[in-house]
């Protein structure tokens, strides 16, 4: 796609084709984010312990353990937080060198 602005035109298509899959990927992450759920292992440890996790039921996810869960979401938002800084570095980039 070229566009003219202020004279002169430029072509825009591969940057604007990477901001968009790289923005794509950054929503895909935070959305997985948002849904993961670790479900609680149970079970026996090694020593053959009944493992002892704290554990939330909900009727809209089933039962969950919260502090898994939490770490799985966080891990997530890092990796979403960090696409959407590279695409908004790609951004700047382009708004830098026009051409």
């Amino acid at each position: 796609m070229t566009t003219e602005k202020d004279g002169y035109q430029k072509d825009q298509s591969g940057a604007q084709h990477h901001r968009s899959v790289v923005s794509i990927r950054s929503r895909s992450a935070w959305y997985k984010a948002s849904v993961v759920v670790v479900r609680p292992s149970g079970g026996e440890d090694k020593d053959g312990w009944e493992s002892a996790q704290i554990t939330v039921s909900h009727e809209a996810t089933g039962e969950f353990d919260p502090f898994a869960t939490g770490i799985a979401q966080s891990k997530w938002n890092k990796w979403a937080a960090t696409v959407a800084a590279v695409a908004a570095f790609v951004q700047g980039i382009v708004l830098l060198f026009p051409d």
